[in-house]
Formats: structure tokens, C-alpha cells, sequence
């Protein structure tokens, strides 16, 4: 005869095997005395589950299985929610929501069991992500029995399958608590406007007579009332707008609208002061209320609403214009600006004590609004205050150090020729050295070199030389005879040099051919005698006057360099020495030095922006473009007239924008042009963003560049305009560039060279063509003025505000820009015509700027002295 096992172990069997149906199978077949069987044998086989894993995340393998077994087989509602809870029974990643199975075994069980153990599952909830919130929403609703008043419950509650169930069991006694709740509106807040969404559910049960309306709107109202954020009230906005309260249906809530109005989320005050102005026939000390509720909230849109209400009840009611006064306290210019405009509109309607309240108020006005205030109703108007503005002193500019001379020594010259020369100064050195030594002692240097330069020092022999240490170093080997090997000596392409390390090249490289040739010259022409780069005038007479006693020609890059780097600054004597000079580049030095043969470039920049799959550009108006900011540019020409001089007409000529090499090779710029600054900064242009496609420039070499000589125009404008916004992202950061800018700034300020105007225009166009945030320029402008640049800083603003102007849409922070423009104007004193100011002014419409372009414009053409053009 064949006996079954015993009921355990085929409950054991069934949970060691993960078979949690068959477990649930099996035991709604037990009988009442098999269940005490297992329910005794269960806890322990959970503890051996846990010693065979090692851990309680084993359990975890078997939960469902468990659980199953436990809710068929416990004799007790409590015994079987404390097991439910128990660690590692919680319905885990293998189980899923084994809700269904289990409210399927517990079917099988006595009912005062399942309405128990639904209230008891009900009060365990924490939240609505409980695991096991779906049973005990499955067991209430079965049971029939009232559902425990419960926060965690209602939350569990309604996001409960996803939707909204006229025919839910629990909605009755649950649906009161939605407004009680914390946390429902915020579960709610993207319930959609569908047939499954609460908000239509219970707008549609008030339709059809289902649920009392007045319940749903008093549920509404006093959610308000009970405060919160705009994300916990979204819900009950939208179904307080989908239940369309009548009139009769607001009347007997209005102190509670009206409460709403001060402090509520904006979208609940919104709401209130819909249905309050609606209404209609509102006791006057109710509007006032409200009206001044209205006029210190944040929302300027709100602010503007109770505003017009007030202007149409004035009409029927002038005792309320009192209100306006409030409106004057407000911090708001737009607030004071609109209240003013009622208070004129009405003046007629006013009575004696309205009139006399609000020439009270106007000293809370700001001077401008109080004069247009004060001439109706009288009242003191208070003085322009300069707004904390007072700006400083420029610093002096500071002095073009000289060069001390100092001998170059052999030492210097091996160290130098055996350690690759770091900055424009130490090639320099190298240079003049090398060249000085030679043609002075070339036995010596040969002997020196030739103990010391090996193999390992020389200059690279698989690419073009372009720098000048591969020059110089070859030049040194051929000194010390120890060029034995056959370089390739190659000037790089001209696309892949900028112009100024070209120059150095060229003279380099004819350094090395005259080294070759043993016709070295007593000493380089263009060796500085000025930090800046310059050199003196009459130092290169002296050392032309050199060149003939020897009867060496100039080498003739050398001599293009010179000319480069003689001061703008006439010296008579340096010229009437050079006229003396024989030689034909005597001759060149002489004309130079007389004004006569130097040219003068044209700079001019132009802002381009590349269309189409092609690539084709197109120059761009005055408008903002309707191109992707990456794909416009600034394009910059330079022409001079030629002066049959090859260097010098490609520095001067050349368009600085066809360079696309390394930007290191810019380090030197400002020392090869010291007196064209404009084409010195014209060249670094291309380099200035790194959303140009290229490395930006650092502001050591753009604020070394436009302080040279020569003119300022749009380059340099550019330049500075650009590093003012920059935002310390490369380069040093902020710091540098406050450390360098912002003093290239206030010289060229002090000199009475600062293109100003044009910066403007450039700051206009890099904010509308370029997308720069205009907020990038506000401090260090703001930091210009205090310094003492302040003429100059408002030039800037007005000239910069035709092209923000002409943008689709204003942009952002132009009026902290006005703000500041004001600030000047009222700390200085500038009055004037600025028809920039005045065209922006005159537009319609609400915004910031607008309004600010207004009063700049108020003040800015009253009576007082007249700076207009004193930095343009």
C-alpha cells in the first residue's frame, strides 16, 4: 500500500522547488488540522532557508513561497500580518506583486479573517510604494467593512491601479479624505484630463448628481486655505475649474477668496480673484483688500490684474484710489509706474481726502514718477540719490621700462643653443647674441661651441622649421663646424605660420645664410630697447651708423623689423642723424624717421556667418542673424599702402583671418608690432573664443597688444570687448583677466585712447550674433565705472544698445544694463540727447528694459550740463 508523505514535507517540497502556485494550490486544500501542521514546521524551515544562504537575502529566493504558505496555513490575522512583514517576506524582485495570489488563497478563509487582517495590513502602510498596499486595498474592498482613516491608506488609495473607479467599494469613505490627506495633490498633480482621471471622475459623479457639489468645492476651497506648494494644489485648481462654480455657489465662500489672495500659490490665487472679480457688486472695503493683497505679490502678471481691477472700480467708486498708495510701497518700477498712471486718470474723479492721501505718498515714489505725480496732487518730491555710485580716480599709466643693455656671454650663448629658449625675450637675446659674438670673436665662439654643442642639440631633420630655435641651433653648428649631417632646411607653409612668427623666421633664417656666407653684421637692428617692444630711434641710427663703418649691409628682415618697432613718438634728432646715413637702408630708416614712408593701415571687421551644406558665408546686417551661433564670425581685413618692403606689406596686408596655426606662435605679436596695435589685435581676433574653432587668446597677449600705439579702432574694440565677458573658463579665468583687462582698460583710458563707442557695438554684437550672455559683461563694467571709466562705460552702454535692441527678443539682463547706465548718469551728472536711449524708450510694452530705457531717458534729457561725446 502506498501512503502519501506527510503535508509538510509536500509544502516543503513545493517551496524548495520556487513553486509558490502550487504552494497556494496545495494549501487552500488543507484541512484544520493539516494547517496547524505547517504552520508549525513553517517558521523553521525560514530560519534554515537563511543558515543554507548565509544571509536574509536569501530568503528573499523564496519569498513567495513563503508568503503563500503563511497566508494559507496562519491561524490568525495577526500571526499572518506580522509574517507578511517579516524581513525578507516583503514581496521582492522574483515574487513581483503577489497581491492576486494571495487575496485568492485568503478567499478560502474565514471572512472576520480577511476584514481583520485588511484593517490590520491598512494601518502597517508608511506610504503608497508599501508592497503590500494592494492586498490591504484588495481585502478592504472585499470585506465590505469601513476602511481605517489612515494617511499612508488614501495615498495607496488613489494611485491604486493608475485610474478613478465610480464603482470602487472604498470610495465612499475614502473619497473625503483626498482633501485631507497629506501628499494627494502632489500624486495627482499630472492627473490627466481623461475618463480615468480623478478630476474628471468626480466633476462628472457632481454632474450627474452622484456626489454633493458643495462637498467637492468646500473640499476645494479648504485645501487652499491649508496652504502648500503649487505642485500640491495643481490637482484641486483643475478640478475646482472642472466643477464651474456658479455665483451662488461663490458667495457664501467669498472671505475665503479673499483670504487666498496674498500668500496663496499663484495658480490658487489666480483662481480666487477670477471668481471675485466675476462676482461682482463686492463691498468696496472687500476690493480695497484685495486690490492691496494683489500689489505685493511676486507674480508680476497678478500685480497687473489688480491693478486693472482697481481702475475699472474707481470708476463707479473713487473712495478706493486710497488703495494706490499701497501700489507706491511696492518695490516693483512697473507697480509705481501703472499706479501713477491711474492716479492721473482718475485725478478729476477724486475728492478732496483721496487727493491730499495721495500727495502724502508720493516722497515713497522714486524722483522721476514723484515730479509727474506731484504736479496734480502736490506733495514733496524726494532728490535723485546717486545710488551708491561714486567713481574713482584712473590710475596713471605706467612708464614703457627700458631694456637694460647687458653683454651676452659665451656661457649664455652654449646654455641658450643647448636648452630650448623659452618667451619672445629670451629669443631675442639669443639672437642678438649669437650675432654680436660672432662677428666680434668667430674663432672664439667656434672653439667654445665646439665643446659643447652635441650631436643631441640640432634642429629637427623630418619637418619644417618653424621655430626659431631650429634656425638658431643650425646656425650655432655651422660656427662650431659640426654640421655634418644634411638637414632639410624648409620654411613652413604659409597657412600653418601666423604672420608675426613669420617675421621672426625670415630674420632667423637670414641669420643662419649669413653665419653661411661669413658676412654676420656687428649687431641686429631690431633687438628692443623697450619692454613694450619698441626701439628707440636713435639707438637704431647708432646702430645703422654701425652697419656702414663696417661696410655690412643690413640683413633685411632685420631691418623691416626696426621699422616695425620704431616709436610712433618724432625724435628731430634721431632724424637728422639718419639723413646723414649713405646707404640705400639708411635711405628707408631716414623716411621713416621723417613721417614720410610709414604707412597706416585700415583695419576693418566684419561680422559673416556660413550658410547652407556648401559652406558659402554671407555678411550679416545689422540684425541678429537667423543662423546657429557656431557658425558666425568675425571677419577682419587689413590693408595699408605698399611699401615694396615684403615682411612689412604681409604684416599689414595680409587678412589675419586665413591663419589656422597654433595660437603659441601669437605669444610674440605685440613686440612685432608695437606701434599698430589695431593690426596687432587684428591678428589675434580669429583667436579670441574658443567657439571660434580655435584656442582662445590669453589676456596677457590681448592686453599687451592693445596697449602698443598706433590707432584703436574695431580690432582692438573687439578684443577687449570679448575678454571683458569672458568667464575664466581657459587661460587663467576671471582672475587673469581682471588682472590684465581691466588695467589695459583704464590705461587706454587714461591716454584718451579707449575706443569706447565701438567697444559698445562690438559688446551689442557678440551678445546678439555671437550669443554671449550679456550678463558675462555687467561686473567688469560695473567695476570699469568705479574706476574711474565711467564716461567711457556709459558710451559703451549707448552704443551697444542698437544691436540688443534689433534682437528677436530683448535679451536678458538688459535692463541691469540700463540700471547701470542710470546709475552713472545720476552719480556724474550726464544729460544729453541720445537718440539710442530715446528710440528704445519709445517702444510699447511692459518689459524690464523698456522701462528702464524710459527712466534712463527721463533723466538723461533733463535740464543739466551736457557730456554727450566725452569718451566717443
Amino acid at each position: 500500500m502506498i501512503t502519501s508523505p506527510p503535508v509538510w514535507e509536500r509544502v516543503r517540497a513545493l517551496i524548495d522547488a520556487k513553486d509558490p502556485d502550487g504552494v497556494a494550490a496545495l494549501v487552500v486544500t488543507l484541512s484544520d488540522h493539516e494547517r496547524p501542521e505547517v504552520a508549525k514546521a513553517l517558521p523553521g524551515h525560514l530560519t534554515a532557508i537563511r543558515e543554507r544562504g548565509g544571509d536574509s537575502w536569501a530568503v528573499e529566493e523564496y519569498g513567495a513561497e513563503l508568503r503563500a504558505a503563511g497566508v494559507g496555513v496562519l491561524g490568525g490575522a495577526a500571526a499572518i500580518a506580522t509574517w507578511l512583514n517579516r524581513r525578507g517576506l516583503q514581496p521582492g524582485w522574483r515574487s513581483g506583486d503577489d497581491s492576486g495570489r494571495l487575496a485568492w488563497i485568503l478567499r478560502h478563509r474565514p471572512a472576520e479573517l480577511r476584514a481583520d487582517l485588511g484593517r490590520r495590513m491598512a494601518l502597517k502602510l508608511r506610504g503608497r510604494r508599501d508592497r503590500d498596499a494592494a492586498l490591504a486595498l484588495a481585502l478592504l474592498r472585499e470585506s465590505g467593512e469601513e476602511p481605517p482613516l489612515h494617511g499612508p491608506l488614501v495615498l495607496a488609495w488613489v494611485t491604486d491601479a493608475g485610474r478613478a473607479d465610480r464603482a470602487d467599494p472604498l470610495l465612499p469613505a475614502l473619497l473625503p479624505q483626498i482633501f485631507e490627506a497629506d501628499g494627494v495633490g502632489r500624486l495627482l498633480r499630472e492627473d490627466h484630463h481623461d475618463v480615468r482621471s480623478w478630476q474628471v471622475m468626480l466633476a462628472g459623479m457632481a454632474r450627474d448628481g452622484d456626489v454633493d457639489r458643495r462637498f467637492l468645492l468646500d473640499g476645494c476651497v479648504t485645501r487652499f486655505l491649508r496652504g502648500g506648494a503649487d505642485t500640491d494644489l495643481r490637482f484641486f485648481v483643475r478640478l475646482h475649474d472642472l466643477l464651474e462654480p456658479s455665483d451662488d455657489e461663490i458667495r457664501p465662500r467669498l472671505l475665503d477668496y479673499v483670504r487666498l489672495l496674498p500668500a496663496a500659490p499663484g495658480p490658487v490665487a489666480s483662481l480666487a480673484l477670477r471668481h471675485l472679480r466675476a462676482l461682482g457688486g463686492l463691498p468696496p472695503e472687500h476690493v480695497a483688500e484685495c486690490v492691496e493683497a494683489l500689489l505685493f505679490r511676486p507674480e508680476a502678471a497678478l500685480v497687473r490684474a489688480g491693478l486693472s481691477w482697481l481702475d475699472r472700480c474707481v470708476r463707479h467708486d473713487p473712495s478706493l484710489i486710497g488703495s494706490l498708495a499701497s501700489a507706491f510701497h511696492s518695490t516693483s518700477r512697473e507697480v509705481q509706474e501703472r499706479a501713477v498712471r491711474i492716479a492721473l486718470k482718475h485725478a478729476p474723479l477724486m475728492t478732496a481726502e483721496s487727493r491730499a492721501a495721495l500727495a502724502d505718498a508720493v516722497p515713497l515714489l522714486p524722483p522721476d514718477l514723484a515730479v509727474r505725480l506731484a504736479g496734480t496732487f502736490g506733495g514733496e518730491v524726494p532728490e535723485e540719490e546717486a545710488d551708491g555710485f561714486v567713481p574713482g580716480e584712473l590710475p596713471g599709466v605706467p612708464p614703457d621700462k627700458g631694456v637694460s643693455p647687458r653683454e651676452f656671454t659665451r656661457g649664455e650663448l652654449i646654455n641658450a643653443l643647448r636648452r630650448y629658449p623659452s618667451g619672445r625675450v629670451a629669443v631675442e637675446r639669443l639672437m642678438a647674441g649669437l650675432v654680436t659674438l660672432a662677428h666680434r670673436d668667430r674663432p672664439g665662439v667656434r672653439a667654445a661651441l665646439e665643446r659643447s654643442l652635441g650631436q643631441a642639440t640640432k634642429p629637427w631633420q623630418s619637418r619644417p622649421w618653424a621655430q626659431a630655435y631650429d634656425w638658431l641651433c643650425a646656425a650655432g653648428h655651422v660656427i662650431a663646424g659640426t654640421a655634418t649631417w644634411d638637414w632639410s632646411r624648409r620654411m613652413p607653409p604659409a597657412d600653418l605660420v601666423a604672420p608675426p612668427q613669420l617675421m621672426l623666421l625670415h630674420r632667423c633664417a637670414e641669420i643662419l645664410a649669413a653665419v653661411e656666407r661669413d658676412e654676420i653684421p656687428p649687431v641686429l637692428l631690431a633687438t628692443p630697447t623697450r619692454a613694450s617692444g619698441h626701439v628707440d630711434a636713435g639707438v637704431l641710427v647708432s646702430r645703422m651708423e654701425e652697419h656702414e663703418a663696417a661696410g655690412v649691409k643690413p640683413l633685411s628682415a632685420d631691418l623691416q623689423q626696426a621699422l616695425l618697432r620704431l616709436p610712433r613718438t618724432p625724435d628731430p634728432e634721431a632724424a637728422e642723424r639718419a639723413g646723414r646715413l649713405t646707404s640705400a637702408a639708411g635711405g628707408i630708416v631716414a623716411a621713416w624717421l621723417a613721417g614720410t614712408a610709414r604707412p597706416e593701415p585700415q583695419v576693418s571687421v566684419r561680422w559673416a556667418a556660413r550658410v547652407g551644406s556648401s559652406g558659402e558665408s554671407t555678411w550679416l546686417d545689422d540684425k541678429e542673424p537667423d543662423v546657429d551661433f557656431h557658425y558666425v564670425k568675425p571677419v577682419v581685413t587689413s590693408r595699408a599702402p605698399r611699401t615694396g618692403l615684403p615682411l612689412i606689406d604681409l604684416l599689414l596686408n595680409r587678412d589675419p583671418g586665413g591663419f589656422h596655426g597654433d595660437r603659441d606662435q601669437l605669444s610674440a605679436l605685440p613686440a612685432v608690432l608695437p606701434s599698430h596695435r589695431e593690426v596687432a589685435a587684428a591678428h589675434l581676433v580669429p583667436f579670441l573664443p574658443a567657439s571660434w574653432d580655435r584656442a582662445t587668446a590669453a589676456a596677457e597677449e590681448v592686453a599687451r597688444a592693445v596697449t602698443g600705439e598706433g590707432p584703436a579702432g574695431e580690432a582692438v574694440a573687439l578684443a577687449l570687448a570679448y575678454r571683458l565677458a569672458e568667464n575664466g573658463d581657459a587661460y587663467g579665468g576671471r582672475a587673469e583677466d581682471e588682472r590684465r583687462i581691466l588695467p589695459a582698460i583704464w590705461a587706454l583710458t587714461a591716454r584718451g585712447e579707449l575706443p569706447a563707442a565701438e567697444m559698445g557695438r562690438q559688446i551689442g554684437f557678440l551678445v546678439t550674433r555671437k550669443g554671449l550672455k550679456l550678463g558675462r559683461f555687467l561686473p567688469a563694467l560695473e567695476r570699469t565705472a568705479q574706476r574711474g571709466a565711467h564716461a567711457e562705460v556709459f558710451t559703451m552702454i549707448v552704443s551697444a544698445i542698437p544691436a540688443l535692441a534689433s534682437a528677436r527678443r530683448l535679451p536678458h539682463r538688459l535692463d541691469a544694463l540700463l540700471v547701470l547706465a542710470r546709475r552713472i548718469a545720476v552719480g556724474t551728472g550726464i544729460r544729453g540727447a541720445f537718440p539710442e536711449i530715446a528710440a528704445l524708450a519709445a517702444r510699447t510694452g511692459r518689459s524690464a528694459a523698456v522701462r528702464e530705457a524710459r527712466r534712463l531717458h527721463e533723466f538723461v534729457s533733463s535740464t543739466g550740463s551736457d557730456m554727450r561725446g566725452v569718451s566717443a
